[in-house]
Order: structure tokens, then sequence, then C-alpha cells
């Protein structure tokens, strides 16, 4: 059952990766022969201008340290999770879980089932406190950080889910031929090879951790770092506008609507601009008021990548297709405003890797080292 299941789900797999190469290398085509670019993969869709800063990454960051350090302080007093020690183990230094003044062996290899449980913990609890801090502070709303769900949301992480992890499998392929591929996760299901060992660890990597993940790189890092750039680039459209002396038409208003009400020149005029009421226009849909904010810039999203891929490091050759993949999530969350694309992607991604390892171990199949 457990090589039907694995073989199963890599034949999907592979027809996905075909079909994706056959999108991408269409549209490329099509793009060379036409000479003209392409209408976006996502439409954008204009929304509030965030409200946080990188100062709340930050802040998400210090609070998953300080959880992780306070849940491993419980669990290591009660004796869940013990302390490491290096000892020699056929001439090779390993972290061993023994107690000091114990014989260390082989067999006293760490249980990474309990750190990986507090790291989720630890990352949930970051998640909670500063998700509060930004509705009950900045007073946020959850559609306004991209939590609330829609259909098309979902439909566009599927969609996602096809563009951009056929191509991400095939970087990491190449990348674990170089490097290899290292997780803690994967460490875990070997040494407890049982369902529920893998279920905990579904839950875990493929439903909290993306969301965690998902919460602090696309909507606290990357949507602060477009709060920057679009100031940014907002007011060097203002410069060059009054360079050529045409303040106060539609490419100078919506500039100058990005900005903060102290950063506007003393020439803009207030009255120019009124906020649209709910007795305006009852035909309008709330994508359609110029009081909505469109980014502009691409840079917060190769930034936020490289940030992503740093985090992962000690992963073998994990950085190198998180790298690639984060782009694709980035700007799966640039064109929607949404958390849930970029999240239903990465839940993808992660459950279907849990899958596939899980069945090989239980079937027993060899690695075949790709």
């Amino acid at each position: 059952m457990a090589a039907a299941i694995f073989y199963g789900i890599n034949a999907f797999v592979l027809f996905a990766v075909l079909g994706s190469l056959v999108f991408w290398t269409r549209r490329l085509i099509h793009r060379l022969k036409s000479g003209a670019s392409l209408p976006p993969l996502v439409a954008m869709k204009p929304r509030e201008s965030p409200r946080w800063s990188v100062g709340e990454f930050i802040l998400m960051f210090g609070l998953m340290i300080l959880s992780f350090a306070g849940l491993s302080y419980a669990a290591n007093k009660v004796g869940w999770v013990k302390p490491p020690v290096a000892v020699e183990v056929d001439s090779v230094a390993e972290p061993l879980t023994a107690a000091p003044g114990d014989q260390a062996t082989a067999e006293d290899a760490p249980d990474l089932l309990p750190l990986l449980a507090i790291n989720t913990f630890a990352g949930a609890i970051a998640m909670g406190i500063t998700l509060i801090w930004l509705i009950t502070i900045s007073g946020c709303t959850l559609s306004h950080v991209g939590l609330k769900m829609h259909s098309a949301d979902v439909q566009l992480g599927l969609k996602g889910a096809f563009w951009f992890i056929p191509p991400v499998l095939l970087i990491s392929m190449f990348a674990s031929m170089m490097i290899p591929y290292e997780h803690p996760v994967l460490d875990t299901l070997a040494a407890n090879k049982v369902f529920g060992t893998w279920l905990m660890l579904f839950v875990s990597t493929a439903m909290i951790v993306p969301a965690v993940e998902e919460f602090m790189f696309r909507v606290l890092l990357q949507g602060g770092l477009q709060r920057i750039a679009d100031n940014q680039h907002a007011g060097s459209k203002i410069a060059d506008s009054q360079a050529v002396g045409a303040p106060g038409d539609e490419l100078d208003r919506q500039a100058v609507l990005q900005l903060s009400p102290e950063d506007r020149p003393d020439s803009w005029v207030a009255d120019a601009y009124q906020p649209p009421t709910a007795t305006s226009d009852a035909t309008a849909t709330p994508y359609e008021t110029d009081s909505l904010w469109r980014p502009q810039s691409y840079w917060p999203i190769v930034v936020t990548s490289v940030f992503f891929a740093l985090m992962h490091l000690g992963q073998g050759a994990a950085p190198i297709p998180l790298f690639f993949l984060s782009l694709g999530l980035g700007y799966l969350y640039r064109q929607s405003g949404s958390m849930i694309p970029p999240l239903i992607v990465h839940m993808i991604l992660n459950g279907t890797t849990l899958a596939v390892e899980f069945s090989r171990m239980a079937a027993g199949i060899e690695p075949t080292g790709l």
C-alpha cells in the first residue's frame, strides 16, 4: 500500500512538472513571437496600504526566540527534552541527549520530535501575539493583513502551485546533486517510521509552519518593505512631474496619495482628493476607488526571498530552491494582497514532500539521491 501511494504521488508530481513546463514554454514562445509583453499572471488587486513596518517583522522574530527559549526551558524542567552533550561516536562529534555523567552511545541520538514541536508552538505563539498587536495597536483587520479567505484566493493558490512548485522541484533536484538535502523533519521521520509521527509532523510542517512563515515573511517583511519602497517610488514620481511643470495631474495625485500626510509636498491641495463615502457611488466595488493602494516596486520580493532562504541555512541545498519558491510566493502576495494564495502553495509543497518521504520510508524504498 505504501509503495502504491509513493509511486502514485510521484506520478502525479511528474505530470504536474510536465504540464508546468509546457505552460511556461508556451508563454515564453508567445512572448518571443509577439515581441510584446504578456499580461501578468495575476492581475493587480488594489487594497489598503500596510499599516505596519519592518519593525513588526523584527518583533515577531524576537518573540519566536523568546517563546522557543521559554518552552525549551519548561520542557527541559519536566524531562521532556534533555540537554544535548557532545560525545565521540564513530570518530565524529555528535550532539546527543545523554545526561551529563551518563555513558553516551549512538542510541542516545537526539529525539528531534520534541524540539520540532517546541519550534512550531513558538512560531504559533509569536504569530498570535504579533497579530493581536496589529489588530489592537495598528487598527488592522484580518482582511487588511490578508488573512480573510475568499474562493478566488483559494483558486489562485491552486494555480500558483501549478505555476511555481514544479520548477522549484526541478531546481531542488539539480541543487541536491551538488549539495545533499538535509532537514530535521526528514531525520525525525527516518527515526520514527510510524503513522502517528507522520501525522504530527504533517500538522506541524504542512499546516502551522507555512502559516507562520508566510505571515512573517510575506505579510510583515515584504509588506513592510513594500511600504518603504512605494513611498520612495511615489516621491520620485512627484519630483519628476514637478520638474516638467505638471503638478496636480492624475499621476501626481496617485503618487501623493501613497505618501503619509506629513510627507506630502506643500503644493499638494487637500481638496483635490475626497475619500469615497458609502453614498458616493453605490455601484462601485471596493477595488475601484482611488483611496486604495497598488504596490509598485518589485525589490521587496527579492529582499524577502533572500531572508527566507537564509532562514533555512543548514538544510543542505534547500536555500537555493526556496529562494526561487519565495519569489513566486512573493509575487502572489504582491498581486493579490492576500496571504492565502502563497500559503496554499507552501502547504501543498510541504505536504507533498512529507507524503512522498513517509510512503517511501514505509515501503522500504531507498532514495534515488535526486
